[in-house]
């Protein structure tokens, strides 16, 4: 019975003390399971061109990127992968960043826009740091340990150990405390896995993002080395994009390449997605060229995913509701709405306690 009543106080406690922001973070976490469905729906023009023979050269299109931007930074470029693909330059102007779109036939600029103020932008950052920077996202990965205690401790809560019909039973036309707290232990018992591996998922995710040198250690690959920068003089013209990307094929010839970043320093650096690695979309293979001569300067080839890779791939797909396809991400959605069900039941019974509590105190004799 103590055991039960310290469970009891446990679970109480970290759903009083965390459940609003955990059901803030199941709401965010639901709206953007099909953040890219509906993220390229919303600005359809941005993301579909019609093909038409030919593309104009890459060092074209981003010329008249420039030419529009001329206050702005290049700092990447991800290529079309389908023919209707348009290009997309990453630029930067001060301390914003945003994206321009460009059809990779006519060059013609589609539009340009800050993703963070778009309304899928606003969501994903509201998930991943509540919209507090740094500190948030470290609150957003002790809000998915807090999940842990809370999801934990509902389980061993649960009447239907003891009595499975009594654990699954509904009592709709009973008082609404009653149905409260039936909702409230149907919810649990069928969320509570997956919403703990949701919360033990995202916190070391955000854990990965915030120490890098773990996340480097975990996939086996060291970042760039300090040496591969271009040692060429700032009075030389860098190569062509195009021209840069030809030699990153040469002295990678898999895959194919998925984007091409400007970092400082001069170099290139070129990223590809080899089979059968995952994260097709991300691709972990990268070419660091100079860009200023085309040399070389370090080439990383993933193909066969390390063990910490697999690990990875394996924490992503169960955050994300990935791993079973369309039906498991529609599951997920519906998961992301049982925080603040729980939340409500659980605050309704709550409030319903006190005014009991309230009103024995005032029949008690003085």
């Amino acid at each position: 019975m103590k055991r039960h009543r310290l469970l009891f106080h446990l679970h109480r406690v970290t759903g009083l003390l965390a459940g609003i922001l955990i059901a803030i973070l199941g709401l965010t976490g639901s709206s953007i399971v099909f953040w890219k469905e509906l993220d390229h729906a919303l600005y359809a023009p941005l993301f579909h061109v019609v093909p038409q023979g030919q593309k104009v050269p890459l060092d074209r299109v981003v010329a008249t990127v420039k030419q529009a931007h001329p206050k702005s930074d290049l700092e990447s470029v991800q290529l079309p992968q389908q023919p209707h693909d348009p290009y997309m330059m990453n630029l930067k102007r001060g301390e914003e960043y945003y994206e321009v779109h460009a059809n990779p036939y006519t060059g013609e600029l589609l539009g340009a826009r800050r993703w963070d103020q778009t309304p899928i932008g606003y969501l994903y950052q509201m998930h991943n740091t509540l919209l507090l920077g740094e500190t948030g996202e470290l609150v957003v990965g002790l809000c998915g340990l807090w999940l842990l205690l809370l999801g934990g401790s509902g389980l061993l809560l649960w009447p239907g150990w003891k009595k499975p019909a009594t654990g699954f039973r509904v009592r709709w036309r009973s008082p609404s405390p009653l149905l409260q707290y039936d909702l409230h232990k149907i919810t649990g018992i069928f969320s509570a896995a997956l919403l703990m591996i949701s919360g033990l998922t995202g916190a070391l995710i955000i854990l990965l993002h915030l120490v890098p040198s773990l996340f480097f250690a975990m996939i086996g690959y060291a970042p760039q080395p300090a040496e591969a920068t271009s040692r060429a003089g700032s009075n030389r013209p860098p190569m062509p994009l195009e021209a840069l990307l030809d030699r990153a094929d040469a002295a990678l010839p898999e895959g194919r390449a998925l984007s091409i970043a400007l970092l400082e320093g001069g170099s290139v650096q070129v990223r590809k997605h080899i089979p059968p690695a995952p994260f097709p979309e991300e691709g972990l293979s990268t070419v660091d060229l100079d860009g200023y001569t085309g040399r070389v300067l370090a080439v990383q080839k993933v193909a066969e995913p390390t063990p910490g890779i697999q690990v990875l791939a394996l924490i992503t797909t169960l955050h994300f509701g990935s791993f079973g396809g369309l039906p498991t991400r529609i599951l997920y959605v519906l998961l992301g709405l049982t925080p603040s069900l729980l939340l409500a039941t659980g605050l309704l019974r709550r409030l319903h306690k006190l005014r009991l509590e309230r009103v024995k105190s005032r029949s008690a004799p003085h």
